[in-house]
């Protein structure tokens, strides 16, 4: 069976011609300040630029998707709190106490496999979620908040958690399945705040696994153990527009993708750093959990990589959980030309450690400094000027309607060169959709010269593109006698089996 990372409602039956917006947000840890400074400035910049001071970020995209800190971050945005507010106020008392007290040290195995112990006490974050998400979307917090009431608050904006389903078996070992919680999936409305929210931050050794009681699409009900969704998309902007480019067609996504600063690290300072990020601690958790297994079950690394909990299954795991990392980058990059340059990526680089899970006032302060720094630099103010052109520029609805007559041109000659003749119905509804055209754009006068012009066009593209596609008629098909119905794939399979 394949595992759906998500199950999206179809709202139309084909992909639409229409502007989609989509916000991401990396995971951080305490380093979502620094998104919510970064998502504040381009706020207080549009406000000014359109005189409209009540602007939120979120009246200006269809879908917000985030990991982590960054999926806090977004449920803060989608409950109605506008980027501004976080910063000033939410998320500088959120995330700190999140990261209040911590227990202890976690020993291997006592995480991903016995799962009873973390650094930090999650009930921190889950008394945040009520206090702020709750009360924001009108409700006790004791009451039971899910993602049905998040979408009501505002049902044109699609909201995406991201987390990783965790599974172990004592002779498989564990296993990790991406997931992304969806205001636009039915069976995910049932889901709680503080459910979304917990499992999308359970980064491994600081916080606990969430448990859901995860319902499938036979209405039956299992109970799922979910862990940080940076684990496979710690930045989930490749994922946000895939989700987009199933409504809308690719080219009209615009993704504006907000990261948590970055720093190069030098391989021989990282193994002296005494407290390393969030990510080295965890390869070197992996690391760690794949000698602790192999001593349980006295297996030498060596060679020898045979056996379901062999150290090379580990070394898999936390090879592939890191390299996926560098895909939604690479996605949105190659798609970019298509996008016509509409994904813009605002991560400041970092010229000084910040930890995951400090949020001391002096850090606060460095990371305040950071932003500024990259806020104030030329690469900043172009990243910023970007964004800012993104949400604002109104899309060219009549450019795109030439294309798609021009697109239409293409087709109907290309059809006439496959000898493909249309049904009368079929021919009957593109005359009237011809028709309808023809009333909107009658009145303007088209020269023997120009229709020519355009004839020649759809001549020279067709042939230019025949040098680099096949034909259709080129491609195998049913061979029928004349004037015999064609036979289905299924009957001549039928039959051949006979």
């Amino acid at each position: 069976m394949v595992e759906h990372i998500t199950r999206t409602t179809t709202t139309t039956p084909h992909r639409l011609e229409k502007r989609y917006t989509v916000l991401s947000l990396d995971g951080g840890g305490v380093r979502g300040l620094m998104t919510t400074m970064i998502l504040a400035s381009i706020e207080e910049h549009i406000r000014r630029l359109t005189k409209q001071h009540q602007f939120k970020i979120t009246d200006a995209v269809d879908c917000v998707i985030g990991t982590s800190a960054g999926g806090l971050i977004a449920l803060g945005l989608s409950s109605g709190f506008s980027a501004i507010e976080l910063r000033d106020d939410v998320m500088n008392k959120m995330i700190p106490a999140t990261f209040e007290s911590p227990l202890k040290k976690v020993k291997l195995l006592q995480y991903f496999v016995a799962a009873s112990t973390s650094m930090y006490n999650e009930k921190n974050l889950e008394e945040q979620l009520r206090k702020v998400i709750h009360t924001k979307l009108g409700y006790k917090e004791t009451d039971k908040v899910t993602l049905a009431h998040l979408k009501a608050n505002n049902t044109k904006l699609r909201t995406c958690i991201t987390a990783v389903a965790y599974h172990y078996d004592d002779k498989k070992g564990p296993s990790f399945t991406p997931r992304i919680f969806d205001t636009e999936n039915e069976l995910d409305l049932g889901k709680t705040i503080i459910e979304v929210g917990r499992s999308t931050s359970a980064a491994p050794v600081y916080f606990m696994p969430q448990t859901v009681e995860d319902r499938q699409e036979d209405d039956s009900v299992e109970s799922t153990r979910f862990v940080d969704g940076g684990l496979f998309a710690n930045n989930p902007a490749g994922w946000g527009f895939a989700l987009a480019a199933l409504k809308v067609k690719a080219e009209n996504v615009r993704v504006i993708s907000v990261g948590t600063g970055a720093k190069d690290y030098d391989y021989e300072e990282q193994q002296k750093d005494d407290d390393p990020n969030f990510w080295e601690k965890t390869k070197d958790f992996f690391n760690g959990l794949k000698d602790s297994l192999l001593r349980k079950i006295h297996v030498k690394d060596s060679s020898e990589k045979s056996g379901a909990l062999s150290w090379a299954n580990l070394e898999i795991i936390s090879s592939a959980i890191f390299d996926v990392q560098k895909q939604a980058e690479q996605v949105l990059n190659l798609y970019k030309n298509v996008m016509n340059g509409n994904y813009i990526r605002l991560n400041p680089p970092l010229q000084e450690d910040i930890t995951l899970d400090k949020a001391d006032p002096d850090d606060i302060k460095l990371m305040t400094t950071e932003v500024n720094r990259y806020l104030d630099s030329d690469q900043g103010i172009l990243d910023v000027e970007s964004a800012i052109s993104t949400i604002l520029n109104p899309e060219d609805y009549q450019q795109k309607i030439l294309q798609q007559l021009e697109k239409a041109a293409h087709l109907l000659r290309y059809v006439e060169f496959l000898k493909q003749d249309p049904n009368h119905e079929l021919k009957q509804k593109q005359a009237t959709y011809l028709k309808f055209m023809l009333q909107k754009l009658g009145d303007i006068s088209v020269t023997d010269d120009d229709l020519k012009q355009a004839e020649e066009k759809v001549e020279n593209d067709l042939k230019e593109w025949g040098k680099a596609y096949v034909c259709d008629e080129k491609y195998p098909k049913i061979k029928m006698q004349k004037g015999q119905e064609a036979e289905s794939q299924h009957d001549c399979l039928k039959d051949h089996r006979e």
